[in-house]
């Protein structure tokens, strides 16, 4: 069914012919060679999106009283704002996205988004917990965005001020902070693991090779940053409840998790993040950009100011906006995600006011406004000049939190915070007049915002006609309430984006292996480079297809990344191990348990394997005996057919122990339906054993989100000394 916001859209707005010297229409808001967004329309090919004036002020715009009203000197964003407001009111009810509800949902309707969010808690032994919805691998831990919950219900707090809401989202957010410390916390690295954070599919931002096992060694960006800034949630609710007795589990993950992002993600010479640490037990990093993930550190401070200026200014912006990736990543749907790329904008704009960068402010409330107009005209493919295509879904609602919030938290400059409202508003010369903002509830309060003028400093601000010296609206206020702001009218000062046109990454290596350490890249192009790495270490950039290396050790990975003429690096190809024979032991699953499982018909083959679930074989017990005490790895070689490989909740997880004590998670993920016959490597776990015998277990103590369905057959385990 068609979304409410096209049918509204298309009720008001009419597709026609015009040219942009036609004297009916006033200045541009933002302009390009290839499109320009007016007051009043956005103009492409030709062809605009026009507003007929006897609509402008039409009742049936208006959402609800429950929302407030926004009016400008700008009839295009009042409309599409009204629009945005209309999609929300009819469907915020079956949003469920914590995305949407930092941007604007707190703001507009927080009670309605406070229930959705509750209905993402369940009660595991009795404790709330944060579910994870279904995704790659079986869900969590592969997946391990519900963290960003975190930023929703902290939103939400604060503009009601309702304490009764810490009351079970404390609990509930250390529950689900201990569970994720537990499954996947590297403490090596200082960092979570688990897929990218972000409102497309998230296994198209990884290369094809990457199974859901890679993928949940994979250590990225966003998804740590919504982490590093739960804990922070956490302990802000502690300091709103000082009559509380209650004592966190960990402290200073966050600014662990900061420090390691900093350390390990950012690239001092391009000046930006890149995506994730991935590649197995010797990480590599990924130099794409994920701007989703670059907002979200920036907005939530593990960017530091300088860095942030440096990301808005150096990150790539192609001409329809700033992509979801850059560059854009070959053979996925990451470049076309409409969501993805809608949300991305959204967060982009706010980060982009927050660093001060009027350029990036200006590209990206013209870019906001050329989307939602043309996907409102029911153009849900929009294609830029370069020919990507970005499809958008049928759920407006995400694109139309978007808009909103580039209005309230970029044009108003409104920051809720615990005390009140800190307002830093940043507007473009080409939006000059009144903004004014009516019938935002805030607490007790109804507030009417009114900006003045341009700029980017404020240069009188004052609550119901009394001048204030600093621009805070503290949270005692009451009653009807008027914020008034005049802006300095004065040029921003000089900022930059670097336009570029799109880029695609080179394609991923393929290499056929000749001998354990001497290879061939088989899909080679001209003007492709290859740098290679040993054990997460750069050794050198080559122009040959062939590659090789002489082992360092008992356990050798070998990673190749191609680089284009231009600079432009890809994803390496799979991680080739190098295992010295000697340097391994197995220990059969005979030794773990009585084997065999009716889940395999061939009883031979079903003998090699002993079926953990939820209800037997909870606890696998073995020893293993060592000559030399020092650092191996761990893993098992298992089956999951509870489900397919990119979905479901049934990712089966045991934690492994050592003599007794906890010493990581061995992570399952699902395979395919019924696949009990196709053996796979878990993930490894990097553990210490002692000189002579080590008592070893795998246990059932931590549950999936399915929590009935934890089940896997696992043929051996192997143990390589590192």
């Amino acid at each position: 069914m068609k979304s409410v916001f096209l049918g509204a859209f298309v009720a008001i707005f009419s597709l026609m012919s015009c040219t942009k010297e036609s004297p009916t229409h006033i200045g541009a808001i933002y302009s390009t060679a290839d499109f320009t967004v007016y007051t009043d329309r956005v103009e492409q090919d030709g062809k605009g999106i026009t507003i007929p004036p006897s609509l402008r002020d039409e009742s049936e715009l208006r959402a609800t009283s429950q929302f407030p009203e926004y009016h400008s000197d700008q009839p295009l964003i009042d409309v599409l704002y009204s629009l945005a407001i209309k999609e929300i009111s009819d469907s915020i009810a079956s949003a469920n996205l914590p995305y949407s509800t930092y941007l604007s949902l707190a703001a507009l309707s927080p009670h309605q988004a406070l229930l959705t969010l509750k209905k993402s808690l369940t009660e595991a032994h009795a404790a709330p917990e944060i579910s994870q919805p279904d995704g790659i691998g079986g869900g969590w831990p592969v997946t391990t965005d519900r963290i960003s919950w975190a930023m929703a219900i902290w939103e939400i707090y604060k503009t009601t001020g309702d304490k009764s809401i810490l009351a079970y989202a404390l609990p509930a957010l250390e529950n689900t902070l201990n569970c994720d410390m537990r499954a996947t916390w590297n403490d090596s690295h200082k960092l979570m693991h688990g897929a990218v954070t972000t409102p497309g599919n998230p296994a198209s931002y990884y290369p094809q090779w990457m199974s859901p096992v890679d993928i949940y060694e994979s250590m990225s960006l966003g998804t740590n940053v919504m982490f590093a800034y739960a804990f922070k949630v956490r302990d802000m609710i502690i300091g709103e409840l000082p009559d509380s007795d209650f004592k966190p589990m960990w402290v200073g993950v966050d600014q662990e998790i900061a420090n390691s992002l900093n350390t390990s993600l950012w690239i001092p010479k391009s000046g930006v993040y890149g995506q994730y640490l991935y590649g197995g037990v010797f990480p590599i990093l990924s130099t794409a950009n994920d701007n989703f993930a670059q907002a979200l550190a920036i907005i939530f401070d593990i960017a530091n100011p300088e860095m942030a200026k440096s990301i808005i200014s150096r990150t790539p912006s192609i001409p329809s906006g700033i992509s979801a990736t850059y560059p854009i990543i070959k053979d996925t749907t990451a470049a076309v995600d409409g969501n993805a790329t809608a949300i991305t904008r959204a967060f982009w704009n706010i980060a982009s006011a927050k660093s001060r960068n009027m350029k990036a402010v200006e590209k990206g409330i013209g870019t906001t406004l050329r989307d939602a107009a043309l996907y409102a005209a029911g153009k849900g493919v929009l294609n830029d000049s370069a020919g990507i295509a970005t499809q958008h879904s049928e759920s407006a609602v995400w694109n139309s939190s978007g808009i909103a919030a580039t209005v309230l938290r970029v044009i108003m400059g409104i920051d809720f915070r615990n005390n009140g409202i800190s307002f830093n508003p940043i507007v473009p010369s080409s939006l000059p007049g009144e903004k004014r903002l009516s019938g935002l509830k805030y607490r007790r309060a109804n507030l009417t915002v009114k900006i003045y003028g341009t700029g980017e400093s404020i240069k009188a601000f004052s609550i119901n006609s009394v001048p204030q010296s600093e621009y805070f609206l503290p949270d005692t206020v009451a009653g009807e309430v008027t914020v008034e702001i005049t802006m300095d009218n004065r040029p921003a000062k000089e900022s930059k984006i670097d336009e570029k046109e799109p880029e695609w990454m080179p394609e991923t290596p393929l290499i056929t292996w000749d001998s354990p350490s001497r290879g061939c890249v088989t899909n080679g192009s001209k003007g492709i480079k290859y740098t290679t790495y040993l054990n997460g270490n750069l050794v050198e950039t080559t122009e040959s297809d062939s590659v090789s290396f002489t082992p360092q050790g008992a356990y050798t990975v070998m990673n190749v990344i191609p680089v284009t003429d231009a600079g432009i690096a890809g994803f390496s190809c799979k991680p080739h191990e190098y295992i010295a024979p000697e340097s391994t032991m197995l220990i059969p699953s005979s030794k773990m348990s009585a084997t065999g499982t009716a889940l395999i018909a061939d009883h031979k083959l079903a003998g090699k394997f002993v079926e953990t679930t939820t209800r037997y074989n909870t606890a696998l017990h073995f020893n293993v005996k060592v000559d030399e005490g020092g650092d191996y790895l761990f893993d098992v070689s298992y089956c999951n057919g509870s489900g397919a490989a990119d979905q479901g909740d049934k990712c089966a997880l045991r934690l492994l122990y050592i003599d007794g004590a906890e010493a990581g998670a061995v992570v399952m993920p699902q395979q395919g339906d019924s696949t009990w016959d196709s053996p796979a490597f878990s993930n490894m776990v990097h553990v210490k054993l002692k000189k002579g015998v080590n008592h070893l277990s795998l246990r059932y103590s931590i549950d999936n989100m399915n929590r009935e369905v934890n089940t896997a057959l696992i043929q051996y385990a192997r143990i390589i000394k590192l």
